[in-house]
């Protein structure tokens, strides 16, 4: 998928093929999905990172922040802002799940996520909860961009998706 593409690079330690063209985006913009291990594109990828730039450019921040640039310090990041993921949530599945540190991971800010609630005054109930659809960890039920264009913060601006 496009966005997702650009930020795409092989696995560490594995080397691009002959003439591949790699871009490597801030992990910031990265999905979890991506960031555990999951070895396929999908739109869901597409939308985690355009949700990253919405709120960026709500909060006037990075939302996802790693004091270092690596996977695990990143999946600290999102799971310290949304959570972390229950034993039964699909993102456990994911091959480098199991190398996360659950410990470090429930410890500090972990242990009561904060949410996206920093968006709410600039973008309202409706346009956190649309954030909240873009952000949503299981990237199965992550909103798509057609149902986030007829979501109720484009309707409440009297914003039509097009026919």
């Amino acid at each position: 998928s496009g966005f997702e593409t650009a930020i795409r690079c092989p696995p560490e330690g594995e080397q691009p093929h002959a003439g591949a063209f790699i871009l490597r985006t801030h992990i910031a913009v990265r999905a979890p999905e991506l960031l555990l291990g999951l070895n396929r594109d999908h739109q869901g990828m597409d939308i985690w990172a355009l949700g990253c730039c919405v709120a960026f450019l709500t909060i006037r921040a990075s939302v996802f922040s790693p004091e270092d640039n690596n996977d695990e310090a990143a999946c600290r990041e999102i799971f310290a802002r949304l959570g972390v993921p229950g034993p039964d949530h699909i993102l456990r599945r994911l091959p480098r799940f199991a190398d996360l540190d659950l410990d470090l991971l429930k410890l500090g800010r972990c242990a009561k996520p904060i949410g996206l609630v920093d968006a709410t005054p600039k973008l309202g109930s409706h346009g956190t909860d649309l954030l909240e659809r873009m952000l949503d960890l299981d990237y199965c039920r992550r909103t798509t961009s057609q149902a986030a264009l007829h979501h109720a913060y484009f309707a409440e601006a009297g914003l039509r998706p097009p026919a």
